[in-house]
């Protein structure tokens, strides 16, 4: 069984276990998103002791970028939701493979493409950065 754990203050700080059974996990400020493996995506927001809150429950990826959650659907669809932890979804893209968040920038992988968008998350303006891609790499926020 896998767990997520976290420290906080110096290196040597003790680790404190987040969550056990965990598939992935993610950072971002005070953030901390975490991919259990039976498909919940959860965050939670503040200090070590802060609440989860179950994001989705049928979810095959989830990326944190500052004020940013995305998640990736089973039907491959990709989901981005700005601000409070209860803010509402804003659909991106269908048939995506892998998703990224960065700042102001969201990216998809998609069949070998690499597609991102800059601004909103409402907006359209989806950019083919380059085809025959097996990755997105985006700049760290």
């Amino acid at each position: 069984m896998r767990a997520s754990a976290r420290k906080d203050g110096a290196l040597n700080a003790g680790w404190t276990t987040e969550y056990s059974n965990v598939c992935g996990a993610s950072l971002s400020g005070t953030r901390i998103g975490a991919l259990v493996c039976d498909g919940r995506y959860l965050v939670k927001d503040g200090g070590l002791s802060a609440s989860w809150v179950t994001e989705y429950d049928s979810v095959l990826d989830g990326v944190l970028s500052g004020s940013r959650i995305g998640i990736l659907l089973p039907d491959h669809s990709f989901w981005v939701k700005e601000g409070d932890l209860s803010a509402s979804w804003v659909e991106q893209m269908q048939g995506v493979d892998r998703i990224y968040l960065s700042g102001s920038r969201i990216a998809a992988l998609q069949g070998g493409h690499c597609y991102v968008k800059e601004g909103a998350i409402d907006s359209t303006g989806w950019v083919d950065v380059w085809s025959g891609a097996t990755e997105c790499v985006l700049p760290t926020d």
